[in-house]
């Protein structure tokens, strides 16, 4: 049988969580083409490149967790990704609010509420998957 140096049940909650990440990214890609946006916003770009930094986080510390030296690098990583997660929030928040200061328009007010607001849940899942991530390097070390 193929042993591995993680648990199969550790090596599955990791793939899970991940995927969660991946559905949420779907997801608001999905509500974009539904409601026909043609330009992204400021805070959109922004709540973007974090999510994509947050995933490279991941990847990282995803890449040192075999090695029992890399698991420091593990940690530094998921904290990486709790401070970009936190930082998402506030960007969402900022979003929301300048939405409803200064746009008239209701519906752009709603296309645009619930994007951010999934957009930002992704970032809650990378810091879900980052605390799957730690738990592992933990049992592991």
């Amino acid at each position: 049988s193929f042993v591995t140096p993680i648990d199969r049940e550790d090596i599955l909650a990791l793939a899970s969580s991940l995927d969660d990440v991946i559905d949420l990214i779907e997801a608001a890609a999905m509500r974009m083409l539904l409601y026909k946006v043609v330009e992204t916003t400021p805070h959109a770009k922004e709540l973007g490149f974090l999510i994509l930094k947050c995933v490279q986080e991941l990847h990282k510390g995803i890449v040192h967790l075999p090695s029992s030296k890399g698991r420091d690098h593990v940690y530094e990583h998921c904290v990486e990704v709790n401070s970009l997660e936190n930082e998402a929030d506030r960007v969402c928040r900022d979003a929301i609010a300048w939405l409803f200061e200064n746009e008239k328009d209701p519906i752009f007010i709603l296309k645009w509420k619930e994007i951010y607001e999934t957009l930002e849940t992704a970032t809650d899942r990378c810091e879900d998957a980052a605390n799957v991530l730690e738990g592992v390097a933990l049992k592991n070390a």
